[in-house]
């Protein structure tokens, strides 16, 4: 799991009602293409599976229902808009992008919501981090 993932506000009360749930890691990828890769333009993305432990609303689930509702997954995708957003001092290189991100749970079901987020986010190429900061937008 990355470090420091978090979710809050609205849509942490809505998909932990007890407000008592703990979360857990399962999986990752990320894409990062620059321009010396030849991609105009350059973009950010990350793919992140999760669970969602709600010992209290999921209760009386089974550990098969339970891995079902639990588990989500959050996209993210974002786009460095110009040159101005590419930072280099010698070999390092901080890459600044916009875009956007959702989150839904991975088995979802016509009642179950998609969260929109508008997304800030940075990748610096010396440490491979992304660091990404997403403003509630919408549900659908």
């Amino acid at each position: 799991m990355p470090k420091d993932f978090q979710i809050n506000g609205k849509v942490w009360n809505e998909i932990c009602p007890s407000n008592q749930c703990e979360i857990e890691g399962d999986g990752y990828s990320s894409f990062i293409e620059t321009p010396d890769s030849g991609v105009t333009p350059p973009s950010i993305g990350l793919s992140l599976d999760f669970f969602v432990h709600d010992n209290i609303t999921n209760k009386n689930l089974t550990p098969l229902q339970r891995e079902s509702a639990e588990k989500y997954q959050l996209a993210f995708s974002c786009n460095v808009n110009s040159e101005k957003d590419i930072i280099q001092q010698g070999n390092n290189a901080t890459f600044n992008c916009s875009g956007n991100s959702f989150l839904q749970k991975q088995n979802f079901t016509d009642t179950d919501p998609t969260y929109f987020f508008k997304t800030e986010g940075t990748y610096n190429n010396q440490s491979d981090a992304i660091v990404a900061t997403g403003q509630f937008d919408r549900k659908i």
